[in-house]
């Protein structure tokens, strides 16, 4: 998938982004999120191969995983994922948003550092002003947002989460069907 150094630093550490939809306010853990039910907005952008990638929008239930390279609980997430991935049948999309990059900071490119991991899961890589994050109201790391079949926001959090936590996550995903 890589032919060179300069694939990985300037087509899978940044990729641009297009937004349709509204921005959704910043997430603040302990209120009532504003968000709830309201259509996430679409995202367009290249996965670690280049190939086009749309988050949001009409379709299967999404869970969407937004990560930073640098983020020691994104680290600690992304094996932790994999393994629940590899081990349990999933009948939800699941996509993430490698954004927050930052060149000076560890496992950069997020495209090296996913692909070591084995992250089997289709990921948007954010431009250099973190556009998808913010339009999906990212104020942590890991963030996680959960789409129903019509791209509304059912649900948006911050934070590691157990195996059970995530069995739930992808457990409520499902009942999202239109």
């Amino acid at each position: 998938a890589f032919s060179g150094a300069n694939d990985v630093a300037e087509g899978l550490a940044f990729g641009d982004v297009t937004v349709d939809g509204a921005t959704l306010p910043t997430f603040e853990a302990g209120t009532n999120d504003p968000a709830l039910g309201a259509p996430g907005p679409v995202l367009t952008g290249a996965d670690r191969d280049g190939s086009p990638i749309t988050i949001g929008g009409p379709g299967e239930p999404r869970i969407v995983l937004f990560l930073a390279h640098w983020c020691g609980h994104c680290q600690r997430e992304v094996p932790s994922v994999t393994d629940y991935l590899a081990e349990n049948d999933v009948d939800v999309e699941f996509l993430s948003v490698a954004t927050g990059s930052n060149a000076t900071a560890p496992n950069y490119p997020p495209s090296v550092w996913l692909e070591r991991e084995e992250w089997p899961v289709p990921t948007l890589y954010d431009d250099a002003a973190s556009t998808a994050g913010n339009a999906y109201g990212l104020s942590g790391y890991p963030f996680w947002v959960i789409l129903d079949s019509d791209g509304a926001v059912q649900s948006r959090f911050s934070g590691e989460v157990t195996d059970e936590q995530l069995q739930a996550v992808v457990d409520f995903a499902a009942t999202l069907r239109g």
